[in-house]
């Protein structure tokens, strides 16, 4: 692959899903972090950035799945889901959906008041933000990035 070669980089066969999957992870995190420091500060500034960031999250995440079903399909060239690629397609399917979930909750509350978030949504929350830990581990298993011994 060439460095500087435009189209070697953005029709690599594995590389979109590598480089996207990342948009997805960091905005549902920072909307967990800014939705507690709402909730701790009683700020409806952060709780807004959170809201935002959870509906880019919901935005970017299928797109990101959509781009690792590729990944396998092409790089992995649909080899057999078994072991970590299994739990790696299982976790980042749960994680999209619970994603998508939160956002759907958020744009249909009653109230409105974002500062004042029910304690089962952070549980929901921070359970996706695990589920994705576990998931961006696995991907860096089945990708090579990590090993035994590492």
């Amino acid at each position: 692959m060439k460095y500087f070669d435009p189209r070697s980089i953005l029709l690599a066969r594995h590389a979109q899903h590598i480089v996207l999957v990342h948009f997805p992870i960091a905005l549902l995190i920072s909307s967990v972090v800014f939705d507690i420091w709402a909730r701790w500060s009683g700020r409806t500034q952060q709780a807004l950035v959170g809201k935002l960031d959870l509906y880019a999250a919901a935005v970017s995440s299928p797109i990101a799945a959509a781009t690792g079903l590729l990944a396998w399909r092409w790089q992995l060239e649909g080899a057999r889901l078994k072991g970590a690629l299994l739990l790696h397609l299982c976790g980042a399917l749960l994680v999209t959906v619970l994603c998508c979930a939160l956002a759907w909750y958020r744009a249909n509350r009653r109230d409105r008041d974002d500062a004042t978030l029910p304690a089962g949504y952070f549980a929901v929350a921070i359970l996706a933000v695990m589920i994705v830990a576990f998931t961006a581990h696995l991907g860096g298993i089945v990708s090579g990035v990590v090993t035994p011994g590492n």
